[in-house]
């Protein structure tokens, strides 16, 4: 439903997990700046988590829609998901795509929640992007409480 697609756009801006038009041309340098949103007093944990799905969207990026990549781990010690989203007008480069990612959405969940409730999360927040023009919205905003309010 959009009313929990907006739910979950809304906890990561309330979160501060949403991070528009990012400085960094390097995809590795958005990862570790959004992985470091979710976890400001554990650069330990972001810097080994950021690797990781560093590593991951160079082997295999997933591409939800154009210009849209999607990165999800699995974390021991989470106590429930977290959604970071980053966007960067001019792109991010990866080898692997032809053009730039202009979004990246990474999404972190705990280590034993249940394959059902992680594809439910992550097409929800497929389901948001697709539903919402999101991609668009968060490369135009001015800040990310410009993106409340989807229908």
């Amino acid at each position: 439903e959009a009313s929990a697609s907006a739910g979950l756009l809304e906890a990561a801006i309330r979160a501060g997990t949403v991070r528009l038009d990012m400085e960094h041309a390097a995809i590795a340098d958005g990862i570790f700046d959004l992985v470091a949103s979710a976890f400001p007093f554990d650069r330990r944990t972001a810097t080994k988590t950021a690797a990781r799905l560093t590593d991951i969207v160079q082997r295999q990026p997933l591409e939800i829609e154009p210009g849209v990549v999607l990165i999800h781990d699995r974390l021991p010690r989470l106590s429930a998901p977290i959604l970071c989203l980053g966007s960067r007008k001019s792109g991010f480069r990866l080898s692997l795509l032809e053009r730039g990612v202009q979004v990246l959405v990474l999404i972190l969940v705990p280590e034993e929640q249940s394959a059902e409730d992680h594809l439910a999360y992550l097409g929800e927040t497929a389901r948001m992007f697709r539903e919402n023009d999101l991609a668009r919205r968060m490369v135009d905003a001015a800040k990310p409480e410009d993106l409340f309010g989807l229908e």
